[in-house]
């Protein structure tokens, strides 16, 4: 595809984003999730940046959720996610953590990632039964993650975003399986941003409120959008602490 060709096919996706981040349903990500994928799963944003001799790669701001992961806090999580999305013009914070309290509890850092490993890192996370293949006295619980790559082409491939498909294998797709007990869940506890003790019911389902954050933060993303000269859209996650190497993408 020529360099003005695949701008435009750039542009065109991210300026259609643009208008689908203002809009908090399930319907409407799942018909983002095309353009999403077209962007960084097919990378045409990464080819037109290779293409337009820019070097390094763009940059997206979100959440970090990785210190959840660690031994001292793992044991407690029932759910965590993400998220980081902006609803009717209101900040919702992102790092929903709920305990074995079920307790809602906003935290987490803002960092900048390059794409790649923006792609990479965790969105979630869920504690799911492990098999033990022999009778247990007590149950035994794995605290699993999900990538915000799996994120997107679990909409895009399995929910009708692109394609439908309702196959799962369970060895090489588990974040697949562990996004279909998420979907099953409609409504989370997510505080308003600066405000985590005031809780508010929402009614997007986990998976697609993950998506609505991948969504604005990419069109938020001043490194992205400059590649096809748009303007970034204010994201709620500007209001949000920095980690250590975080600064506007």
């Amino acid at each position: 595809m020529a360099v003005d060709e695949l701008r435009e096919s750039v542009r065109r996706d991210l300026d259609a984003l643009s208008h689908m981040a203002r809009r908090a349903d399930d319907d409407t990500m799942r018909e983002a999730s095309v353009q999403v994928r077209r962007l960084v799963i097919d990378k045409t944003v990464d080819r037109l940046r290779k293409q337009s001799r820019i070097k390094g790669e763009v940059r997206v701001r979100a959440f970090d959720i990785s210190s959840w992961n660690e031994p001292s806090v793992r044991s407690k999580v029932v759910t965590a996610m993400a998220g980081g999305a902006m609803i009717d013009d209101v900040g919702l914070i992102a790092g929903l953590l709920l305990n074995e309290g079920d307790r809602a509890v906003g935290e987490g850092v803002a960092r900048d990632f390059p794409l790649s490993q923006y792609l990479s890192s965790t969105c979630m996370m869920i504690r799911m039964e492990r098999p033990t293949g022999r009778r247990a006295v007590a149950q035994v619980f794995d605290l699993e993650t999900v990538s915000r790559r799996d994120l997107i082409k679990y909409v895009a491939n399995k929910l009708g975003g692109v394609h439908h498909d309702q196959s799962r294998n369970p060895q090489t797709e588990r974040a697949y399986v562990l996004l279909d007990n998420a979907i099953a869940s409609t409504s989370v506890p997510i505080p308003p941003l600066g405000d985590a003790a005031a809780g508010t019911m929402f009614g997007m389902r986990h998976a697609y409120w993950e998506l609505l954050a991948v969504v604005q933060a990419l069109v938020a993303s001043r490194s992205v959008m400059s590649l096809v000269d748009l303007e970034p859209v204010p994201h709620p996650l500007d209001l949000v602490p920095s980690g250590p190497d975080a600064g506007r993408p």
